[in-house]
This record gives structure tokens, C-alpha cells and sequence, in this order.
């Protein structure tokens, strides 16, 4: 399993594919060794190293999705670094949505699993075992004489049920279940486990990838009791996250499930569609242990709902927010910009509904093209991607497909970044409690916005984009960065600045805004704003160019400080394969404790 994490102890999003096709391998007998990556301080390379020579090892393989490219790409070639004949095989939506594009990004990959990878890998070894043509092998690519090979498409498996359970114990969720929660969609529960309940989703929006297959399909409600069973026997679970892309397409399938949830007492959360909700179905999910509702909003303009593919409607929306919002029920859902009929009126649009409505404290992003999406390949036929190889190995950065012109994308940048820092639900009087140095997460206290209910908050992670509920009304708050936190960051910069007296600042976010506008030391010439987003290399802050990542060759950078602590692991091996004189690179978290 790739590492995820900048440092041991943090959480992350437990990823089930692998673990599947580890299960998968093992039930067809395959002598399989398991490591997680996430888990250990030791050198990824020593890790694979002793493995390989302790169990004779002689085929690696791992996956992920696009944006884990870097990380993905170094486990291969490490193994490659250490016997030249291992055979490295690569899984995952990563290869899934552009298999070529990425075998050619991937230098040290032999062979790539598209689609779904439980049968597939188990008939490519039996092949590769005994020496037989793989060009039988469904849901293949592979390098052979220079070329790239891709066999014919693998039928998605209809049976789900016959799967075997994720390969549990050998990726340590018992040491998993014991750190923080991965602070996705309002999170704060511990001992927390993902589930699939189905595959794939029965739409097709504009801006989303299906990374195991086309069709929906899903597991009898049996199959899922019986794991999720297991799950709080073996392991003590206390919170379920169903990491369906869609779990509420069956409300009688809902209701079975809500019954099981309230016969386990375990709170949970699940994704649904706002034309689906209704007081029904929201008090049967608040009596079902429904902790949290994850919504699928995206914009508050028809127009742009449609563009999306949506097929819901801004007044569906409305709806559902105010029932789930009276019923007190946290929820998490997002507004996307930058769609192709994206225009100044569409997105003022939207602004202004999101005015109008502080109390539902909505985040908002600019929509990013991901490989294999219908953006995606609008963004490459239009020359806007124009290398795809470099795309993916940069992290797929934010492209503007949208009508707006660079001015125009300035003020839309600046809006998403500025408005929920000013008009979003905030706490009020936040007071910093404690922050704990090994996992840099914080406790804060403070007042509601809405009730005005005394809250304290455990194990918040600064400087992410993740919303914290009241714990007496749910209300959503924008999570807060406490002055004393504040404070250290500018203190840790300043000594930085004079140590190494040029430093780069990569990541602007709503958190990373208000502290560089709001104090003098970032307007020094020697600080250089960096973003790979072309979005954002837009924007100036303090009447300062945010630059893209080749300033830091251009200034020759050797320290970088990240503002994205959540995506951290993904920045940090980008800037290694490609800007290797840079010798420190800090997570902005890590400032927070910095020697004075």
C-alpha cells in the first residue's frame, strides 16, 4: 500500500482496492507478502528491500488513482532499483482512466490492471507463471518490444458477493482503526472503517470518473451485515463510512440498512442524491444511526446542473438542505466552479445563493479535469491539456475549461477563497486548548453560530478545508486557525526566511489567504507564492504573482513550505522527481511546533 501520509501517526483514507485484490490473490492461492507503507517510519526502499530478499519476492505490485501518481511511480521504482528483474505491476483508477498515458508516465511499470482487479491479476500471474500468451489475459496493458500492448476490455464482475472481504489484516487496520480520522466530510468519530456496498454509479456526470466500471451494481444486503459484523467483532469499529459513490439509490435497500445500523448502534455515514431526500427518508436516517449525509450539490444554477449532467434542479437542492438542516443532521456537499458554460452571471449565481444561505456553510472548490472524466477529454480534444504525460505526473492541476477569461477567473479565485473566511458560519470566541506535537491536531473551544451552544472540538487537523458541526445542533462551522497557531506559523517563517533567505510557499487555500494577506513578512520579495493550479497562478496576494511550480528553479528554491496538509505526501514526491535541488520541504502543520 503507497504511503499516504507525511508522518506516521496521521490518518488517512484507508484505500479498499488494494486490500481487495490482496484478498483476491490469496483466495486463488498465490504466495502473497503485504505491506502498508503508512504504518512504519522506516525507508519505503529498505522496507521492499528486506522484503523481497527474505521472501524471495519476484513480482511488486500496488495502485492507486491519478493524483497518487508520484507515490506510486516511486514503489516501482524502488523495486526496479533493487532487482532490475522484478516484475512491477500497476492497478487502479491511475491506470484505468488513460492506460496508455500513464504506462508511458510510468517508467518502471511492466504491466497495468484496468478496471477491476480481483480476477485480472489472478489470471496475469497464472500466466505470467507459466509462461503463457497474455494477450488472452483480459484488462491488461503491458510494455513488450518497446510497444504497448492492450488486451480487450474485462466484463465488469456482476457478483459482488462472491468477492472475497478486503484483505484486512494484511494492511493492518488494527493499527489503522487506532489513528485520527482521515478529517474527509465532517469526520470526527474514532476507530472508523470503509465499506463497499456497490460499484460505479448509475450517472454520469461531467466532472467524475467511474475508476471500477461503468455499470452499478451492489451486494446483497446479507453480504454487507455479515462484514460490517465482523468488522465490530474482530476489530471494535465504532464508525462506518459506505464509500459507495452513490449508496441511496434504493430506499427499500436504505431501510434495511438503517435497521441494521440501529440494531449494531453504530453511526455512520453514506453519499445520496438531493433528489432522493424527503422528511421520510431523513428521519428514518436520522433513527437508522445516519451520522452524517454527504450530498452531491455542485452549483446553485440550473444552467450549470445540466451542463454537469446532473439532473437535479437548484430548487431540489433547496429542499433537501432545509429538511436535513431542520432535522439536525450534519451534511456534507459541495458548490464546484469552472464548468464549460461556466460564465460571470452563472457563477454570481451561485455566490449569491451561497450568501443568501450562511447557515448551510458550503465549501467551494474549481472543478478539476480529472483523467478519464467527460471534462477530461474536453480539456485534451481543446488543446487546454497539452501533454497528458505531464499532466498526470504534475498532479492533474486545475485547467480552465470555463468561459471565463483570466479576469474573470481572478475574481472567481478570489471569491471562493475569500468569501468563507467573511460571511461563512465561524465559530465564535475560538480558544485554543491544546495541540498535540506528535500529530500536530488541535482542541479548540468556542460558541455556535447558531445556537451559541458551548463546543470543544478533539483532533482537528489546521489548515484544511473541512467543516466542524455543533455538537448540540449540528451546525457547520469552517474549522478555525487560533491566533497561538497563527502566530507560530509566522514566527517559524520568519526564522526560516533568515536562515535560508529565499523560501517558497506552495498551496493557496481560503486558510492559506487570510494569513498571507493579513501579515507583512509575506510581502518580502524573498517569500515566492507557488501553485500548480493555473487557476490560481492568477491570482496576486499582497500585489504578489502566484507562480508556477518552475519559479522554483527559476529563483533556485531549497525550501518549500506546503499549505496543503492533506495532500502533503502527493506534493512532496512531485517536488522530489522533479525539482531535486529543493533539500526541505515542511508541512505548514509542522510549523506549528518549530524550534524558536
Amino acid at each position: 500500500m503507497p504511503r499516504l501520509v507525511n508522518k506516521v501517526g496521521e490518518g488517512y483514507q484507508f484505500p479498499l482496492g488494494i486490500a481487495y485484490i490482496s484478498s483476491s490473490l490469496k483466495k486463488a492461492g498465490f504466495q502473497v507478502t503485504t505491506v502498508n507503507l503508512n504504518h512504519t517510519e522506516e525507508n519505503s526502499r529498505d522496507i521492499l528491500e528486506r522484503l523481497i530478499r527474505q521472501n524471495d519476492i519476484g513480482i511488486v505490485a500496488t495502485g492507486g488513482i491519478s493524483i497518487q501518481f508520484n507515490s506510486i511511480q516511486e514503489i516501482a521504482k524502488q523495486a526496479k532499483s533493487i532487482d532490475s528483474s522484478i516484475i512491477t505491476i500497476i492497478g487502479g483508477g491511475l491506470i484505468t482512466a488513460e492506460p496508455k498515458v500513464a504506462m508511458e508516465a510510468l517508467e518502471y511499470a511492466d504491466y497495468g490492471v484496468i478496471g477491476e482487479g480481483e480476477e485480472t491479476i489472478c489470471e496475469l500471474i497464472y500466466s505470467l507463471e507459466k509462461k503463457q500468451d497474455l494477450s488472452a489475459v483480459d484488462g491488461i496493458i503491458f510494455k513488450s518490444g518497446g510497444a504497448l500492448t492492450q488486451t480487450r476490455p474485462r466484463a465488469e464482475i456482476m457478483n459482488l458477493d462472491a468477492l472475497p472481504w478486503p484483505d484486512y489484516d494484511g494492511f493492518d487496520l488494527d493499527k489503522y482503526l487506532e489513528l485520527p480520522p482521515p478529517d474527509v466530510n465532517n469526520l470526527g468519530e474514532e476507530r472508523l472503517a470503509f465499506i463497499l456496498g456497490s460499484r460505479s454509479c448509475p450517472y454520469s456526470c461531467t466532472f467524475c470518473f467511474h475508476t471500477i466500471g461503468k455499470k452499478y451494481r451492489k451486494r446483497s444486503m446479507q453480504s454487507i451485515s455479515d462484514e460490517i459484523e465482523y468488522l465490530v467483532a474482530k476489530y471494535n469499529v465504532k464508525f462506518l463510512f459506505m464509500a459507495d459513490e452513490l449508496f441511496g439509490v434504493d430506499n427499500t435497500r436504505v431501510r434495511e440498512f438503517c435497521e441494521l445500523m440501529r440494531r449494531l448502534n453504530l453511526p455512520w455515514r453514506g453519499s445520496f442524491r438531493v433528489d432522493e431526500i424527503d422528511r421520510d427518508i431523513v428521519e428514518m436516517l436520522k433513527k437508522g444511526k445516519c451520522a452524517i449525509i454527504g450530498l452531491g450539490l455542485e452549483s446553485a444554477d440550473n444552467r450549470i446542473l445540466k451542463s454537469m449532467r446532473k439532473k437535479i434542479t437548484i430548487e431540489q437542492i433547496e429542499n433537501a438542505l432545509k429538511i436535513i438542516y431542520e432535522a439536525n443532521i450534519p451534511f456534507s456537499g459541495n458548490f464546484i466552479f469552472g464548468d464549460i458554460e461556466e460564465t460571470v452571471e452563472t457563477a454570481t449565481n451561485t455566490f449569491n445563493w451561497w450568501l443568501a444561505h450562511p447557515e448551510y456553510n458550503i465549501n467551494m472548490w474549481m472543478v478539476i479535469s480529472y483523467p478519464g472524466s467527460y471534462l477530461y477529454q474536453y480539456a485534451c480534444e481543446n488543446n487546454l491539456i497539452k501533454d497528458r504525460v505531464d499532466y498526470l505526473k504534475k498532479g492533474c492541476p486545475a485547467v480552465n475549461v470555463s468561459r471565463l477569461n483570466r479576469e474573470e477567473l481572478n475574481w472567481l479565485i478570489r471569491n471562493i477563497l475569500e468569501m468563507p473566511a467573511k460571511k461563512a458560519s465561524n465559530v465564535i470566541d475560538t480558544q485554543l486548548i491544546h495541540t498535540d506535537r506528535a500529530t500536530n491536531r488541535m482542541t479548540v473551544s468556542g460558541k455556535c453560530a447558531k445556537c451559541g451552544a458551548a463546543n470543544i472540538w478533539e483532533g482537528i487537523k489546521p489548515f484544511i478545508s473541512v467543516s466542524i458541526p455543533c455538537s448540540k445542533c449540528a451546525q457547520k462551522h469552517n474549522t478555525p486557525t487560533p491566533l497561538p497557531i497563527e502566530n507560530s506559523i509566522i514566527h517559524a517563517v520568519e526564522k526560516l526566511l533568515e536562515k535560508h533567505h529565499k523560501i517558497g510557499i506552495w498551496g493557496i487555500t481560503f486558510h492559506s489567504t487570510s494569513i498571507l494577506g493579513n501579515h507583512a513578512i509575506f510581502s518580502d520579495p524573498d517569500i515566492v507564492l507557488i501553485d500548480n493550479s493555473s487557476y490560481k497562478q492568477m491570482m496576486t496576494i499582497n500585489e504578489k504573482p502566484v507562480h508556477d511550480p518552475s519559479v522554483i528553479n527559476d529563483k533556485n528554491l531549497t525550501v518549500i513550505v506546503v499549505f496543503y496538509p492533506n495532500s502533503f505526501q502527493q506534493v512532496e514526491a512531485m517536488i522530489h522527481s522533479t525539482y531535486p535541488t529543493v533539500r526541505h520541504i515542511i508541512d505548514v502543520c509542522d510549523l506549528i511546533h518549530a524550534p524558536g
